[in-house]
């Protein structure tokens, strides 16, 4: 009677026991899966960050062009008008300084949508490996209960 109660108590104990693991494994499903999502947030918002980029740069791009054409007819009158040659000199000046005003600009936020990239890809990477802990922590308890299992049935 008493080694039956024994048995009892330790199988309510392994069932308990089981009950906990399951628990942890269904916590960790859930921490993997929120992780999953947020990767997939940060990788949309460097895609996004990437087309900022390719737009910015084809704004600069465009805006170049339009400077250097007006540049050109600048050049056109002042060879067809001496008189305004210095007025139109110093116009081109201004508007070369202008264009490398908004290349540095245009540089500056290329440079940090770049650093903001890499520090989301550094986070990437940092949850891609708790991703990985937690699977191998599933893993771990689901072979525990496995061992478990079948040391209950021997």
């Amino acid at each position: 009677l008493d080694s039956a109660r024994q048995a009892g108590e330790r199988l309510e104990g392994e069932r308990k026991e089981k009950i906990k693991h399951q628990q942890a494994t269904r916590r960790l499903e859930a921490e993997i899966r929120r992780l999953k999502e947020l990767i997939e947030a940060r990788e949309a918002e460097i895609a996004q960050l990437r087309a900022k980029v390719s737009e910015v740069e084809a704004q600069a791009d465009m805006e170049a062009s339009e400077s250097a054409s007006a540049l050109t007819e600048l050049q056109q009158r002042v060879d067809a008008k001496k008189a305004e040659k210095e007025a139109a000199a110093a116009l081109g000046r201004s508007i070369r300084a202008e264009i490398d005003a908004m290349k540095g600009s245009l540089e500056a936020e290329r440079q940090q949508a770049k650093a903001r990239e890499e520090e989301l890809e550094k986070r990437i990477t940092e949850l891609k490996a708790k991703i990985q802990e937690a699977t191998l922590r599933v893993k771990q308890t689901e072979s525990a209960e496995a061992a478990q299992a079948a040391s209950a049935q021997q």
